[in-house]
């Protein structure tokens, strides 16, 4: 009815429907995401290089393109995307920045070894340790200094007591390391 057109008995030049702001072409619907009230789409397309017709989530983000966790396609996964809850296979290329000496040691479970590498990428750093006959197998390999594909590693929360990054890899037997080529 009549409490949605003309003029607003409270004052004002129309009345807000249902609690919503007025829609007559300034804002709400089809604004510009973090545009003030009264600026309307429209005249987005200046503010954004010329770019209309993006959309946008409920919050006004962009969406994010989805990025390969490695596998077939030949994608790698930024260190500073690594995560526990990063999930299925992934794969890292990453140079190693430093490598530690073998030390042995001794637990409840028995006699073990490892040895930890700090690794790198234009994103960010993180931490690995290698466990049992992996030490046998890609101690010789990895150099310090050289860039290499990691995949079928654990991810797990850095302990702050031990680890300088949030998040490390640990490296058992089964792991896949690649040498590559430098960028």
């Amino acid at each position: 009815g009549a409490a949605a057109q003309g003029p607003n008995p409270y004052g004002g030049a129309s009345a807000a429907v249902n609690g919503f702001p007025p829609q007559n072409g300034n804002g709400g619907i089809g604004a510009a995401p973090g545009a003030p009230y009264g600026t309307n789409a429209g005249s987005a397309g200046a503010a954004n290089g010329g770019r209309s017709g993006t959309i946008n989530d409920f919050f006004g983000r962009q969406p994010v393109a989805s990025k390969p966790q490695g596998g077939a396609q030949g994608g790698f996964l930024p260190v500073a995307e690594i995560s526990p809850y990063t999930n299925g296979r992934w794969r890292i290329k990453a140079r190693v920045v430093t490598k530690s000496d073998i030390r042995r040691f001794n637990n409840a479970r028995g006699e073990g070894q490892l040895f930890k590498v700090d690794l790198a990428d234009k994103s960010g750093e993180i931490s690995a340790t290698f466990f049992g006959k992996a030490v046998d197998v890609f101690y010789p390999q990895l150099r310090q200094g050289q860039v290499y594909s990691f995949s079928k590693g654990h991810i797990k929360q850095g302990n702050p007591r031990w680890d300088r990054s949030e998040h490390v890899l640990t490296f058992e037997e089964q792991a896949s390391i690649e040498a590559l080529e430098d960028d």
